[in-house]
């Protein structure tokens, strides 16, 4: 079915966040990267990436509810939709940086958390 969330990122960091929002009562969850990903990681609806214009493909779904990426990627949405931003290695600097944090087991379970309560998303 169409997808209710999007996670866009690194294939192990996404598989991570997907498996909590599962836990958290989201069922239509699609991993999209421009990374390479391991077929034996993927689920039904996941994507390689080929280019920013697969991006914005991907990004039309009318039924998205939300999606945990990196900023740079929000033009691509073409419309407001809930977002949750990943750090972005690339472009962490003293001054306007995302805090890094742990992606592991609680520390993952308490950030997700805070960010779905913050956008008040269910």
């Amino acid at each position: 079915g169409s997808p209710e969330v999007l996670v866009i990122g690194e294939q192990l960091t996404a598989n991570a966040i997907r498996e909590a929002l599962r836990q958290r009562g989201f069922e239509k969850i699609r991993v999209l990267s421009f990374f390479e990903m391991d077929k034996n990681w993927m689920q039904p609806g996941d994507v390689k990436l080929s280019g920013e214009d697969a991006l914005v493909e991907q990004m039309q779904a009318s039924s998205i509810r939300l999606v945990v990426a990196d900023l740079d990627y929000k033009a691509a949405a073409k419309r407001e939709v809930p977002w949750i931003s990943l750090p972005n290695i690339a472009n962490q600097s003293p001054v306007n940086g995302i805090a890094n944090f742990n992606m592991a087991g609680a520390a993952l379970d308490q950030w997700l958390d805070g960010e779905l309560q913050n956008r008040r998303i269910r």
